[in-house]
């Protein structure tokens, strides 16, 4: 059985674990007990919204979880827990935008890899 998009296809599991690795590298500016949200979680939260491109994502799973108990940011992103729109503001504005970079890179490199132009 042949994958579809050939052997070297990027997959979302693929991406999801390179945010969780590139997220785990961000430094974290809280001191004290005020630490409730990883960065990670942070990160993630904030890259599923740009995912799902709703501005209301977040609220949205957070009703999910109350209901359902569960919801999408954690099934399809490992989202442990929820921060608000300005806990992820506060938490993320701090963080170099060069930490990022070597998602792009890796993204980039599997598209090339799996034949994207």
């Amino acid at each position: 059985m042949s994958a579809p998009f050939g052997l070297n296809a990027l997959t979302f599991s693929d991406v999801v674990k390179q945010l969780h690795t590139t997220f785990e590298t961000f430094s974290d500016p809280r001191t004290g007990k005020n630490t409730n949200y990883t960065m990670t979680d942070a990160g993630l939260s904030a890259f599923s919204v740009f995912f799902m491109q709703s501005p209301s994502f977040l609220d949205f799973q957070r009703t999910m979880q109350d209901t359902q108990g569960k919801n999408n940011a954690q099934t399809l992103f490992g989202v442990f827990k929820i921060p608000t729109d300005n806990h992820i503001r506060s938490l993320l504005d701090a963080v170099e935008p060069a930490t990022v970079y070597p998602l792009f890179d890796f993204v980039f490199d599997g598209l090339q890899r799996a034949g994207g132009d």
